[in-house]
């Protein structure tokens, strides 16, 4: 009974040991010896073997790196307080069930001169491809045949794709560039603008990484001092949760019927 009181009551208690790091180093604790009321000394070696890979606090280590990075700490120069700027890009990443497609769309953009865009259903942003069925000469047609309907020149599909050699039913999103035709029969690709959606050709992302709700990330400029009163700016990245599923409109195979303004005389 002794025995098993101990065990229970005392088997989870813990000494810790306080250790003073400056800010930004890199440091290992190497020997560790501890002196009992008899003034005899015990050397405390490692609960874990360097075989079973990870743990916690400690840096992981290549299976080539040198014996000294055995067991670096290392504290990071952590931030007390920065100024945040407004983002200068946006975008909003979804699932769109009905087309079976995640969208991601460039809600603001980095201009060359540092500063951001919107991006809305106007100007350049507002999709031509409407205008095929407005300015068309369709002759005595009743209806107006389409291959898809028009989708804004910022959103840009991604596609769900099966990994070259993975497991049946793993899934990765690969972006897509979409062709427009304009009303003069010109095809054109359009192309995102942002970091975020150019970091990598052909983008890919990781089907899990989109859920239901969605997600947005940013990017902002960033702003502090340093403890020796240095300036540092920088840029940082952002993710929040979306507002969940969205729906883009985009059908395919559809005939429109002729509205009079676009009848021909």
């Amino acid at each position: 009974m002794l025995l098993d009181e101990f065990a229970l009551t005392y088997g989870n208690d813990w000494y810790v040991v306080p250790l003073t790091l400056p800010v930004g180093s890199v440091a290992a604790v190497r020997d560790l010896r501890v002196r009992d009321t008899f003034g005899l000394q015990t050397v405390v070696g490692r609960t874990s073997s360097a075989a079973d890979g990870w743990r916690m606090f400690e840096m992981s280590r290549r299976r080539n790196a040198a014996a000294r990075a055995e067991g670096l700490v290392v504290l990071p120069a952590v931030l007390g307080g920065s100024v945040e700027g407004e983002p200068v890009e946006e975008v909003a990443w979804f699932r769109d069930e009905l087309a079976n497609l995640v969208w991601a769309v460039e809600r603001r953009t980095e201009t060359a001169d540092g500063r951001h865009r919107e991006h809305r259903y106007r100007g350049d942003d507002q999709p031509r491809g409407r205008q095929v069925l407005d300015t068309a000469d369709v002759g005595d047609a009743a209806l107006v045949y389409r291959l898809a309907s028009p989708v804004p020149r910022h959103w840009f599909p991604l596609v769900p794709v099966r990994p070259a050699g993975a497991a049946p039913g793993a899934l990765e999103l690969r972006l897509q560039l979409l062709t427009r035709i304009g009303a003069d029969g010109t095809a054109t690709t359009g192309r995102p603008r942002g970091a975020f959606l150019t970091a990598a050709d052909p983008l890919v992302v990781a089907e899990e990484e989109v859920g239901r709700d969605g997600v947005v990330t940013s990017r902002h400029w960033q702003l502090t001092r340093g403890p020796d009163g240095a300036t540092h700016l920088w840029r940082s990245n952002r993710a929040r949760v979306g507002g969940g599923e969205g729906s883009s409109g985009l059908v395919f195979d559809i005939a429109r019927p002729v509205s009079p303004t676009t009848a021909s005389p």
